[in-house]
């Protein structure tokens, strides 16, 4: 069995190495490693060809920055192994990791399995554990029942699955698949949307309890920094979200629309949070207005189960109540300290 391994890479030298040995020295040798280098400008180029050099199971692409979507893709679109997997270039993979799934994969015929991990800042003894909320093995109706809509972001629920591709081995028609849903500007959720769409499409899914993965955290995350494109980006995640839902026949409209309620949400505590004036606070609300994902959330959207701040915030969206959802913002930044 061939394992393709797609890691993207920009600006990453620091740790580059750290990550690609982990990698390159995998217990398990049938690999196909396709380095993805998504414009960087410093030497993470050089570094990458250094490896080529040395290991023939390695492909290396160079591209222009266009963002991680873009990078995976072209990463996909170079593999031809049995079943791929996608590593992030700052973060380091336990060298047992391949050869269990191989085993894993060799037993149970699954299409997709899902492992968990570890996050750290710093010092790599420093860590904590990502665990999914599952385990055992899904089939078929399971999947579509208790799998899926377990994937969709802004479920607050225990049991909830974990998106992010390093923790997971898919495999490769499933991928081939769900490119027609990787649209280029997608600059966050891209994991939730290629998860989503794989197992929608997947007839058996194992989740087991091993941590394979050690994710290295930063002190400035995405979710620190504001973001000057959340609603042209989550139209483009909520349209193709809503597409996979349609095209699988799916049950998950109310748990993608809650997503969208988040990121109305998000949009309005991202402009308070970082200071914005109130005209341009209110300008972004009436862009949100506009959007196509607010138009379906409010004539679709069931919240009957959600916390009671989702249907405050619901309510006022409805109703266009601007001026009070900008107060409640600013009140949660103050109640928050940020």
């Amino acid at each position: 069995m061939k394992i393709s391994i797609v890691i993207t890479i920009f600006n990453c030298e620091k740790y580059l190495r750290e990550c690609l040995d982990s990698i390159v020295n995998q217990t398990y040798d049938n690999l196909e490693i396709v380095l993805v280098n998504d414009g960087s400008t410093d030497s993470s180029g050089e570094i990458c060809k250094s490896y080529v050099d040395i290991d023939k199971r390695i492909k290396y692409v160079e591209k222009t920055n266009s963002g991680v979507m873009d990078a995976r893709v072209v990463g996909f679109k170079n593999c031809s192994g049995d079943y791929i997997y996608s590593v992030d270039s700052d973060d380091i993979v336990d060298l047992n990791c391949v050869q269990t799934i191989v085993d894993e994969i060799s037993n149970t015929k699954a299409d997709i399995v899902c492992f968990n991990g570890y996050q750290f800042v710093g010092e790599i003894n420093n860590k904590s554990v990502i665990n999914n909320g599952v385990l055992g093995v899904f089939e078929n109706n399971q999947i579509k029942e208790e799998i899926l809509k377990q994937c969709i972001g802004g479920i607050r629920n225990v049991n909830s699955i974990n998106n992010c591709l390093w923790l997971k081995f898919i495999k490769k028609f499933l991928i081939d698949n769900c490119l027609q849903y990787c649209e280029s500007g997608i600059a966050f959720g891209e994991d939730m949307l290629v998860s989503f769409a794989c197992i929608a499409q997947a007839n058996k899914v194992v989740f087991i309890d091993e941590k394979f993965y050690y994710y290295r955290q930063f002190s400035e995350q995405s979710t620190k920094k504001y973001k000057t494109n959340l609603i042209e980006v989550e139209e483009k995640l909520i349209a193709n979200l809503l597409k996979i839902n349609d095209d699988y026949k799916l049950n998950c409209l109310n748990e993608i629309l809650r997503h969208g309620l988040e990121t109305a949400k998000a949009t309005i505590f991202n402009e308070v949070k970082f200071g914005k004036k109130y005209r341009d606070v209110k300008n972004k609300i009436l862009q949100l207005y506009n959007a196509n994902f607010y138009n379906k959330m409010i004539i679709n959207l069931k919240v009957n189960a959600f916390t009671k701040q989702e249907k405050i915030i619901f309510y006022l969206l409805k109703h266009k109540c601007t001026k009070t959802l900008i107060l409640l913002a600013k009140l949660v930044k103050i109640i928050q300290g940020v």
